[in-house]
């Protein structure tokens, strides 16, 4: 991972404002998203699955480094099965394993580090979870303005089939003009219930994510978006908080440790215990059977062989570490592509939005011109209806440029993990 020196005092700074600048910057319609967040994620069936498997983990943290159970032994020679005497050594021993050296401290560190990478995977969880969402919530406001535009095109179009009514009745217009506007009205209403079509569509998928109707509030119109940090910084926030980055890193760790306990694997077995002996004397069949005993403590010592399982062990842990950190790299030239794909897309955006605003102002006066020689001439409608659509066209663009940076400022918080804390 890149370090650079300044990364301990600036890294705090950038999380902790992060959230809040973030939200104050890019309004209300960004709020209305982590609103829809946070009343899913309790529902979310997937986040349920990995918060179990989280406290599942902490569980085993507490039980990662004890010793181990003692154990309770006893045994006993066979029968004598012949009719002289016999003797019957028996014994019954509690045994408790001592662990080896430094073997508890690896075992603690390796569940540590097993909770932490169930950690990373449920945040990793929680973004996927957000990002389904906005993409799909985002595809829903789409449609919601462009049902809201088209209607008042709609709106616009029956005021001019008004005016064109009644200069047909005066006989100051031709008939023409007014069917060419019924036409353009009927496909118009088409459209707009085709829309309302796709946002039951979408507000369904919407409800898969665990989104409930109710919550969704149309908006009547959408700003643009900013993301208040620079490429560097928002590189530095992806290294040391996107969740993948860090599960990989977790497992580069992971695997050194496991390699540290696999070498322990050579280190002997020493036990201590407490036991009672006793011999058993025997005369024959049906004779008098006397018993001895005594107490004794008892140290053991056992030596595993070197033998070839031991040694690949090891050999496989070294190699999945190596893997581990190839994938780290991996993940780091996937993010960074990622990274710059975001602001090209964001920086196209913001150039789109300001071509369609220039365009749309020019067009909104091309079409009052129009609009005010049809209302004062005998002109075709042609012209006119190719203006609305024209303006419509301009409108529509320019929503989704400003939708397109929305995308993009969610990515973005999605990379650097800037979400709402649940």
């Amino acid at each position: 991972m890149r370090k650079i020196s300044w990364q301990i005092v600036a890294l705090p700074r950038l999380i902790c404002l992060g959230f809040l600048a973030t939200q104050a910057i890019i309004g209300a319609h960004a709020q209305s998203l982590d609103s829809l967040f946070l009343l899913t994620l309790p529902r979310h069936p997937g986040l349920q699955a990995q918060t179990s498997m989280e406290a599942s983990q902490r569980t085993e943290l507490r039980r990662a480094g004890l010793w181990a159970e003692p154990m309770l032994e006893a045994g006993i020679m066979g029968m004598n099965m012949g009719s002289g005497p016999g003797i019957r050594p028996g014994q019954i021993m509690l045994v408790q394993p001592l662990p080896k050296k430094g073997l508890r401290h690896l075992e603690n560190v390796m569940a540590t580090q097993e909770l932490a990478m169930v950690t990373t995977e449920t945040e990793a969880t929680r973004l996927q979870v957000f990002q389904a969402l906005a993409d799909r919530y985002f595809a829903w406001t789409e449609l919601h303005l462009s049902w809201q535009s088209e209607q008042e095109q709609l709106q616009r179009l029956q005021a001019i089939r008004q005016l064109t009514s009644t200069r047909v009745e005066n006989g100051s217009m031709s008939m023409d003009n007014l069917l060419r506007l019924d036409l353009e009205l009927a496909e118009l209403e088409e459209a707009l219930l085709t829309l309302k079509d796709r946002i039951r569509t979408t507000e369904a998928e919407l409800a898969r994510l665990g989104v409930d109707p109710v919550w969704l509030r149309a908006p009547d119109s959408i700003s643009s978006a900013v993301w208040p940090y620079s490429p560097d910084s928002t590189w530095l926030l992806i290294e040391n908080q996107h969740p993948a980055l860090q599960n990989a890193q977790l497992q580069e760790q992971y695997w050194q440790t496991r390699q540290a306990i696999a070498g322990k694997a050579s280190l002997p077995n020493i036990s201590v215990g407490l036991g009672y002996g006793t011999m058993v004397l025997g005369h024959g069949r049906g004779e008098m059977i006397e018993t001895m005993g005594s107490a004794q403590l008892m140290t053991s010592l056992n030596l595993p062989l070197q033998r070839d399982a031991y040694r690949a062990e090891k050999e496989q842990t070294q190699w999945l570490q190596q893997a581990a950190a190839a994938q780290t790299t991996g993940i780091l030239w996937q993010l960074r592509a990622e990274l710059e794909a975001v602001l090209v897309n964001m920086e196209e955006a913001r150039r789109k939005e300001r071509l369609f605003a220039r365009q749309l102002a020019i067009q909104q006066q091309r079409l009052a011109l129009l609009t005010v020689q049809y209302a004062t001439s005998s002109s075709a409608i042609e012209e006119l209806i190719l203006a609305e659509k024209d303006l419509l066209r301009f409108r529509l663009a320019g929503q989704q440029a400003r939708l397109q940076q929305h995308r993009a400022v969610a990515a973005l918080r999605a990379m650097t993990g800037l979400l709402p804390a649940s």
